[in-house]
């Protein structure tokens, strides 16, 4: 869509679907002011420099699909997409076994059953937990399930199984993860925040929004106003739930009802550990079924030169427990349960760690939007725009089924540029 419209547009927030309303909204000929809260660009993107020779991922780190925005982004500036991420390991009966040596056991094949093929459920909205306990699950079993939680970014005690069903009918943008090779998140978006770095303001920390038939007003934190005629909201759910961002008028009552019901915990931590030499096996990719976090992974996995730093993922309720003890603690806990699980090697190798609690950013308050209990229908309530003057944008407003994505966030984008081109068109 290319024209020449003459508007003003105030996107608020810097992450992947404010960075790429602005530059689709720039290209349209809108004027177009990013405020941005924190002082830096890119949201739960977060390609952070100063921990090895190559970037560490803070935030999203795996392209989902490849029938997406995101991915094709990539092949067209010609970056090279790593398909073979590594073999899956299990933590199970204090052991490390690779998956293929599971494939007979009747306890994971009912795992990788329902893992794969939870979208065909068809019954009454329960909660995943409370549906899982209907079967006979092994007490050493949960900790593994609870890893398919995490995928979410919460624990299974608050995913609903209808919800997380329909969701997951939605979803068309492929099977196969991928990692970007030899680059990063941030680099990848870098060409767009290029294009509208002049209009980002930062340290704009928004508390006010107020519409009238005229525009629409925006007054941040110390007191500045803004003034525009449309305004795109591409913050957190956590942000709107934390009900920080006054409205007037106030919003209705299925916004809010979707603000408070999608689900998004105010934890989500990534801890890297840096080791003087790999001390696991070479194909090892991911180490799935761990209690204190969810799963490791091997951070840079490359099947020819080997990798020695470890990733845990800690999401819901664990990160929540781990969020409470603090960094110092957590990485203690972390690191003892890899030496239970690598005899003592990870404490005697260990040279550096980084820990990045996600519910402690304050313009973040935590990792990403999941399918709660009631939310299928409501994601559409919370994207809708209000009166053609205040258009919603970001993971957690994806309604076709690619929430918690870096494409996701992006489809957003796309959605509210043609929103606001048609309000234009059309206004009230």
């Amino acid at each position: 869509m290319v024209s020449n419209m003459q508007g003003n547009v105030i996107v608020i927030g810097a992450g992947a679907a404010g960075i790429y309303a602005a530059y689709l909204l720039k290209n349209q000929g809108f004027e177009v002011q990013i405020l941005e809260a924190s002082e830096r660009w890119g949201g739960r993107i977060f390609s952070y420099d100063g921990f090895d020779t190559r970037s560490i991922e803070l935030g999203a780190e795996f392209v989902h699909g490849k029938r997406t925005i995101f991915h094709q982004m990539a092949i067209d500036k010609g970056i090279a997409i790593l398909k073979n991420l590594g073999k899956d390991y299990y933590w199970y009966k204090n052991e490390i076994i690779k998956s293929k040596k599971l494939e007979h056991n009747p306890d994971f094949i009912n795992y990788w059953e329902f893992h794969d093929y939870h979208y065909n459920y068809r019954g009454e909205e329960i909660g995943v937990a409370d549906y899982l306990h209907s079967f006979d699950i092994p007490a050493d079993m949960w900790h593994i399930y609870e890893d398919f939680a995490a995928e979410y970014g919460t624990s299974l005690s608050r995913l609903g199984m209808q919800s997380l069903a329909i969701e997951s009918n939605r979803w068309d943008a492929g099977e196969e993860n991928y990692r970007l090779q030899n680059t990063t998140f941030s680099a990848l978006l870098s060409d767009l925040h290029s294009r509208i770095a002049d209009c980002i303001v930062y340290g704009a920390d928004v508390r006010h929004i107020s519409h009238t038939a005229s525009g629409v007003q925006v007054v941040s934190k110390d007191c500045k106003m803004y003034v525009a005629d449309r305004v795109v909201i591409s913050v957190p759910l956590t942000i709107l739930k934390s009900g920080i961002i006054n409205f007037e008028p106030t919003l209705g009552e299925r916004k809010q009802v979707a603000i408070r019901q999608i689900g998004m915990d105010k934890a989500g931590i990534k801890a890297f550990f840096k080791f003087d030499k790999p001390f696991w096996k070479r194909k090892m990719g991911f180490l799935i079924g761990a209690q204190i976090a969810n799963e490791y992974w091997v951070s840079h996995y490359d099947p020819e030169l080997q990798s020695n730093i470890l990733c845990a993922f800690i999401m819901g309720e664990k990160a929540e427990r781990l969020a409470k003890l603090g960094k110092k603690a957590g990485i203690e806990q972390l690191i003892a349960e890899l030496d239970s699980m690598f005899d003592g090697e990870p404490s005697r190798r260990l040279t550096d760690f980084y820990w990045k609690d996600w519910g402690q950013d304050p313009f973040i308050q935590g990792a990403y939007s999941y399918p709660s209990p009631h939310s299928a229908k409501l994601r559409k309530a919370l994207a809708r725009p209000i009166e053609n003057k205040i258009f919603f944008a970001g993971e957690a407003t994806n309604f076709n089924g690619h929430f918690a994505t870096v494409h996701g966030a992006l489809e957003t984008a796309e959605r509210v540029t043609e929103e606001i081109y048609e309000s234009f068109l059309r206004p009230v």
